[in-house]
């Protein structure tokens, strides 16, 4: 699987910065747990088989 780079705009910044700080704390990249959140949500609506 490939990766992109993408801008993301209106994204709540306070949501973002615990989101990002609980990736530092965790040890994982940025875009790693963006694409696991991606995928549970996708999951959850029925829009991917995990």
């Amino acid at each position: 699987m490939g990766t992109i780079s993408r801008n993301i705009r209106d994204i709540d910044e306070d949501l973002y910065r615990k989101f990002r700080a609980a990736c530092v704390e965790k040890n994982i990249k940025t875009g790693e747990a963006i694409t696991e959140a991606l995928t549970l949500w996708l999951v959850k609506e029925g829009k991917l088989e995990k």
